[in-house]
């Protein structure tokens, strides 16, 4: 819909979505298939605490275990085509980080393999985090909080923390 407030009912802290068709609850779980970093990939983890270390990623596919971003860094990709990030282990930013790509959020994937842990977006009262793109998790943990916003979809096997925002 153009207009969420046409939809979505707020009333002592439960939101309410109804529509034309009406929403239904879904009565069976849906299995999302786990997923595996390329074969033969390797996957270091990489540690961003500043903007001067920023890597802008080139169109393509990349692994890696452990992703801690903070202190005003990002991890972007120059737009020129979409970038795919599989993870391993966690993915952690906060303190006025960057993800994904600003202009156009579906040239950003992050793929949280089977063995993946947790997606934490922490945004506190000093800094932000935004996250543009999509992030599958279908057997990870997604927590979103403080002043963390997320552009984009987020598909995941459990939720922690959430923050919404209608």
């Amino acid at each position: 819909t153009s207009d969420p407030n046409a939809v979505v009912t707020i009333a002592g802290g439960t939101a309410i979505i109804t529509g034309d068709p009406p929403v239904a609850p879904l009565q069976n779980n849906i299995i999302m298939s786990p997923v595996s970093p390329p074969e033969g990939m390797p996957c270091p983890d990489l540690t961003i605490t500043n903007v001067s270390q920023d890597p802008d990623l080139a169109p393509g596919v990349y692994c890696y275990h452990n992703i801690n971003i903070s202190g005003g860094g990002s991890l972007t990709t120059n737009d020129t085509g979409s970038v795919t990030v599989f993870l391993t282990g966690s993915f952690s930013a906060s303190g006025n980080t960057v993800v994904g790509v600003q202009g156009n959020p579906t040239q950003f994937l992050m793929v949280l393999t089977s063995t993946a842990l947790e997606v934490t977006l922490q945004g506190d009262l000093t800094g932000s985090t935004e996250f543009y793109g999509g992030i599958y998790a279908p057997t990870g943990e997604v927590n979103i909080a403080g002043s963390a916003e997320v552009f984009g979809s987020v598909v995941a096997g459990r939720w922690g923390a959430l923050r919404l925002i209608l």
